[in-house]
């Protein structure tokens, strides 16, 4: 067991603010507050649902524990997108440390150990970036962890591997108060999708360090998005986004360059490129990237 130093911090606190956005995963959601409550006994933690307009009462499922718990339920009059509600769950919160939580998720009793060594880590002003492993029922735990969507580091990925940066999915990101604030927060440029990809782009910009957990968080992905959209809406939606990554943090000219490449990873494999091609065609078409 570790020991805090809770060196000017009140014993009632609130130290860690778990934040999730919900959109249309009532059961889904329902489990994982109902994991965060049975598992998380040892840190004073506030949970902030924001809903983005569901259409099945999601929410409502966790009011009863509002008198068992610290949560906060915040309903939005229209659906604002993952960056945006993810934000306003911020404004409402009141912790040090920052849980990002997909509402597709289930924590255990670890990741109170996990909480107890970041808060630690804090009052010793050592003040990184946390992930956990993920683990859909059917695969082994991984950390989500995909290569930083530049051309640098494309091929960085292809031909030095050592020198690659990494971005970590947004199901689960652990980060302080204050350096979210210094990162810019999550940017709400993005509707959905890729926005994990730049808070990361921005976590190395500022040389945070990232710190990988032992404590696995199951997760069954894809919550909400699977639910609504095709395999190549998601993905027209992605190359949406991959844009807009571009134009606020690189180029055009490289991003177009980027699709090059990418295209020229599926040559040899026809249905991947046309359908790769088919989406990219059709992101270009209803979004100006000018």
């Amino acid at each position: 067991m570790h020991k805090l130093n809770l060196l000017n911090l009140k014993m009632d606190d609130i130290l860690i603010s778990i934040v999730i956005v919900n959109y249309n995963t009532k059961d889904l959601l329902y489990n994982c507050v109902k994991s965060i409550i049975d598992s998380i006994k040892a840190i004073n933690y506030e949970i902030i649902i924001v809903d983005n307009k569901s259409s099945d009462n999601s929410a409502l499922c966790c009011e009863k524990y509002k008198s068992k718990s610290n949560i906060n339920i915040v309903y939005l009059d229209d659906n604002l997108g993952f960056s945006k509600a993810n934000n306003i769950g911020v404004e409402r919160s009141k912790g040090i440390i920052l849980h990002f939580l997909n509402p597709d998720t289930e924590v255990s009793s670890s990741l109170d150990d996990d909480y107890k060594t970041i808060i630690t880590n804090y009052q010793n002003n050592e003040d990184f970036v946390y992930v956990n492993p993920l683990q859909n029922p059917e695969e082994d735990p991984a950390y989500g962890k995909n290569w930083i969507p530049t051309v640098d580091n494309y091929l960085n990925y292809r031909f030095n591997r050592a020198k690659t940066k990494y971005y970590y999915i947004g199901a689960t990101v652990i980060i302080s108060r204050k350096n979210f604030v210094l990162i810019g927060k999550w940017n709400e440029s993005f509707f959905m999708y890729i926005e994990d990809a730049e808070l990361f782009y921005k976590i190395d910009k500022y040389r945070i360090p990232i710190i990988e957990m032992p404590s696995i968080i199951g997760h069954l992905g894809g919550g909400a998005s699977k639910n609504v959209f095709s395999q190549l809406q998601r993905e027209i939606l992605i190359q949406k986004s991959f844009a807009i990554f571009y134009k606020e943090n690189r180029s055009l000219i490289e991003y177009f360059f980027m699709q090059i490449l990418i295209l020229l990873t599926f040559w040899n494999k026809p249905k991947r490129l046309l359908f790769q091609v088919k989406a990219v065609f059709y992101s270009f078409r209803f979004n100006k990237l000018s």
